[in-house]
């Protein structure tokens, strides 16, 4: 069984600020973009964003559109 490593561990709040920041001035933007920018060249970054970004997404912070996350409202 494999489980999402947010839901053990929620994403340091630092983390889902700068995102939610982030997406503010740059809508519409794919995880790699996101991880590229706020973990510049690290291998774990996307992991850590795409559990970040779920767990937003969950509290209706962030809505998806196929591959592209857009600020909700």
């Amino acid at each position: 069984m494999v489980q999402q490593l947010g839901a053990v561990f929620p994403p340091n709040p630092h983390l889902v600020g700068r995102i939610g920041d982030w997406l503010s001035d740059q809508p519409g933007a794919t995880v790699d973009e996101i991880a590229a920018e706020i973990f510049p060249g690290k291998v774990p970054g996307r992991g850590r964003i795409t559990d970040a970004l779920r767990t937003m997404a969950g509290q209706c912070r962030l809505r998806r559109d196929d591959v592209r996350w857009y600020p909700a409202g």
